[in-house]
């Protein structure tokens, strides 16, 4: 019970000072904004995961006779690309081990009846070794289409002991060699031209009645129309071995692949020959004969009339430690005639080094098998003239017009523009040569690049640069001129006709 005293420390509250309560609806998730904001990072996300959720590849199986230490996880290769993947490994119900593979959807066209997989592994042999990168790294599976056609797809294939003969080489001609023996020649032995390979040996057996020795055999395309009728083959053991009393012993060697596999050479000893057709059949012999170069020095190509190429030669004097010695520089050149109707020398701009000083040390100059006195002097006159134009630096061009009268005899010829290269073929004349006797280079539409200011890249460019720098360019097709090829340094281009006169 309070006191009277408490009773009177008691105030009175007023009621308005209380706070109030104020009771509100609640409110549902479409009244916010923030739903609009849910909804999209939900879209957001479900689409990022249909996104990056990987395709269905295809599911095949490869029966190979030995796995090779092959494990789950190990790569599918095409080209040195990763196109699938190995799932499970198991033994066969008969010989041998089956893998499941899944391949990826893009390897699709892959998948072809006659399609060939191989194990790669690390394999020593006299040619040396390959499948060297799978000592350290992961074993796979190489895969190379073989058919054209793409009317099945097989879901089962069977898989080689070994690398096919000829894996990854461009298709071509086939053709069939015959000999008494098979003079060390093998499957993967090079077909050569002039030293300059142009096909593959594919396979070797004795015939159907054992008394002789079939060789098959793939020119590489454009090297086709370097083989008529006429064309003589003979096997290539890689040694050469003379000796004489006088001279003693001489041991000339090829490559370590040509000792090792053997090989196959070939000229052209004949014009007229008419072309080859797919399974042809010619004889090996076993060695050349003595004449067979000549004649073939004085052969064309069966399908293009090789021309256009003259042979420029700068004789200079130069001082030495012995004292002053002549130097004789030789160089590719294409007389033309201009749509004009101007006629000219086409030459490498850096032969005019030799002309521009006024102390130049030139002794003479010529054009080889072309030539005569008065013509000789002209041609040194108008060569300073440019030369001292080129060194003003009025041009930069790599090759250059040097004008010449229309009536010196030379094998003036007009520059064509080609709008589709499927192949060239670089030609110029040896020294010394007399009448038409040309030396010409196949070059492929493979070893073309584009560039960004017009000419195009040469790859794989065999032959001396200096020699080969300004020779003419002709069409495989037609055997029209259609360029000029430069060879600066490690680089080698070829300027078509229409950027010439142009520069």
């Amino acid at each position: 019970m309070m006191t009277p005293s408490e009773k009177s420390d008691l105030t009175p509250v007023n009621s308005t000072s209380l706070p109030t309560a104020i009771v509100s609806k609640k409110r549902g998730l479409l009244q916010s904004k923030f739903w609009i904001l849910t909804a999209l990072a939900l879209l957001l996300a479900l689409g990022l995961a249909w996104w990056t959720t990987p395709e269905q590849g295809i599911e095949i199986s490869i029966h190979f006779p030995d796995g090779h230490g092959l494990h789950d996880g190990d790569p599918i290769r095409y080209r040195g690309i990763n196109v699938g993947v190995v799932q499970d490994i198991h033994l066969a119900s008969g010989d041998g081990v089956d893998v499941e593979v899944m391949m990826d959807q893009s390897a699709k066209g892959l998948l072809q009846n006659g399609a060939n997989f191989w194990i790669v592994r690390p394999q020593l042999a006299l040619t040396g070794i390959s499948g060297l990168e799978t000592a350290v790294g992961p074993k796979y599976i190489a895969v190379e289409p073989d058919s054209l056609s793409l009317e099945t797809m097989p879901r089962e294939f069977k898989g080689l002991a070994d690398v096919p003969q000829g894996a990854g080489e461009r298709r071509g001609t086939e053709i069939v060699f015959q000999a008494d023996e098979q003079f060390g020649v093998n499957p993967g032995s090079s077909l050569s031209y002039r030293g300059f390979e142009v096909g593959k040996i594919l396979d070797v057996h004795l015939s159907d009645d054992a008394r002789h020795v079939n060789f098959q055999a793939v020119i590489h395309h454009p090297h086709e129309r370097l083989v008529t009728s006429k064309s003589k083959f003979w096997a290539n053991s890689g040694i050469d071995v003379d000796f004489s009393l006088r001279g003693g012993l001489s041991l000339d060697t090829d490559s370590l692949e040509t000792i090792a596999r053997g090989g196959i050479s070939f000229l052209t000893v004949g014009d007229g020959g008419t072309k080859i057709a797919p399974g042809q059949v010619f004889k090996l012999h076993k060695q050349p004969e003595d004449q067979w170069l000549e004649q073939a020095n004085q052969v064309r190509l069966p399908t293009v009339d090789l021309k256009g190429a003259v042979t420029l030669v700068i004789k200079t004097s130069r001082l030495g430690l012995l004292g002053r010695r002549s130097v004789t520089r030789l160089a590719s050149a294409i007389p033309v005639r201009n749509s004009n109707g101007e006629t000219g020398l086409l030459i490498p701009s850096d032969v005019l080094a030799e002309f521009a000083a006024e102390d130049s040390s030139v002794e003479s100059v010529s054009i080889d098998d072309f030539s005569s006195a008065d013509f000789n002097q002209q041609l040194e006159e108008r060569l300073r003239q440019l030369a001292a134009t080129f060194e003003a630096g009025q041009t930069a061009a790599k090759i250059v017009m040097l004008p010449l009268d229309a009536n010196v005899k030379l094998p003036w010829q007009n520059l064509t523009t080609a709008e589709n290269v499927s192949g060239v073929i670089a030609v110029r004349r040896p020294v010394g040569a007399k009448g038409d006797v040309y030396v010409h280079q196949p070059i492929s539409a493979e070893q073309l690049t584009e560039t960004s200011d017009g000419p195009l890249a040469v790859e794989g460019f065999v032959g001396d640069h200096d020699l080969w720098n300004g020779c003419p360019i002709l069409s495989a097709d037609a055997g029209e001129v259609i360029g000029a090829l430069v060879a600066d340094g490690r680089q080698v281009m070829i300027i078509p006709a229409n950027q010439l006169f142009n520069e």
